[in-house]
């Protein structure tokens, strides 16, 4: 992971799914501290990319990439942008995006498509216990 900061170096981000919460965790000592983000949540936070002081965040429920610029000792951030990719023409847009990495100056983020294509349109798996039937990259 490439970071313009050495002190996002020595710490872990992790996000708390379901609480939006962000923290910080010492490599050394395994301590977490709230990473101070004012009144943002990342609800269903699933992969992380820190660039440089950017981090983005994928909320696979949401289907939205959450960015946010990280103080330089990344104990805080502020929510700069949301990313969104909605369908049009041949672009199935997200569908539960699940990680997101860095190719070249574009972002790639794939995502488990819930959708059964062999079912009718109103059958959907994403509540089930069936593993994901198929995964697809978004760029």
């Amino acid at each position: 992971m490439r970071t313009e900061s050495p002190s996002l170096l020595m710490a872990l981000l992790v996000v708390q799914s379901a609480t939006g919460l962000l923290f910080r965790v010492d490599p050394l000592t395994g301590v977490a501290t709230r990473v101070d983000l004012g009144e943002t949540l990342l609800t269903n936070g699933d992969g992380l990319l820190v660039v440089g002081t950017t981090l983005y965040v994928v909320q696979n429920r949401l289907n939205q990439v959450a960015v946010i610029k990280l103080s330089p000792d990344g104990t805080s951030g502020v929510l700069v942008d949301t990313l969104t990719s909605p369908a049009s023409g041949e672009n199935t847009g997200f569908d539960v995006p699940t990680t997101v990495a860095q190719f070249g100056n574009s972002l790639v983020s794939t995502q488990r498509a819930l959708h059964d294509p062999a079912a009718p349109d109103d059958r959907v798996l994403g509540h089930s216990h069936r593993p994901p039937l198929s995964y697809t990259v978004a760029v």
